[in-house]
């Protein structure tokens, strides 16, 4: 896939609006299909997550407001896979803890806002 430096990103910053936003990006991870870029916003200071994936429809790019640094981002991409035996242990470490203890009642949450709306 050719460098996102060829792409011209005519886009504005979804939070502050600011026009040509994207000129601070430093590309993370780049594979024959993809690209996955950390744009900062210069004059908002808000961080996206880019992924630019190419396909033989063309090219899509997905973006995600976050709040990793760039440094971040490259660790998280390292980091072992959280498993299904992960959340059993976590949760089997939780259970009988004040976490645990607080139930949470649908039909409670629900009356409450019963009550909210006829007010």
């Amino acid at each position: 896939m050719r460098s996102i430096k060829n792409v011209k990103i005519a886009a504005e910053c979804p939070i502050c609006k600011e026009k040509n936003f994207a000129r601070n990006i430093r590309i993370v991870k780049e594979t024959d299909g993809g690209q996955l870029s950390h744009i900062i916003c210069e004059k908002c200071r808000a961080a996206f997550v880019v992924l630019v994936a190419q396909s033989a429809l063309g090219v899509s790019a997905y973006s995600l407001l976050t709040d990793l640094g760039r440094e971040e981002v490259g660790r998280v991409l390292d980091a072992e896979r959280v498993t299904a035996d992960d959340v059993v242990d976590l949760h089997e470490k939780l259970k009988g803890t004040v976490c645990s203890e607080k139930k949470y009642d649908k039909s409670e949450s629900s009356k409450k806002r019963s009550r909210r709306r006829r007010k």
